[in-house]
């Protein structure tokens, strides 16, 4: 148990250091785009679409781990 509770951890971890790295990288490309609206839309739009789906992607792996960790206790 205790060690599923380690790798549920280190996934949360590692997917909140990724979603951290793209917020980051959304910053940049958002001041890069400044002065081309048309680019800067299409832009955060996909960052965003980025962001959304690595959400989607921590939150299904914290289930997942979770479901993994109430299985072994039982």
């Amino acid at each position: 148990m205790e060690s599923v509770k380690q790798t549920l951890k280190e996934e949360k971890q590692a997917l909140s250091t990724e979603l951290q790295s793209v917020k980051t990288t959304l910053r940049t490309v958002e001041k890069r785009a400044e002065d081309d609206g048309q680019r800067k839309d299409s832009l955060l739009n996909d960052a965003g679409f980025y962001i959304d789906e690595l959400n989607t992607k921590m939150q299904d792996q914290e289930m997942h781990l979770r479901k993994e960790m109430e299985e072994r206790t039982n």
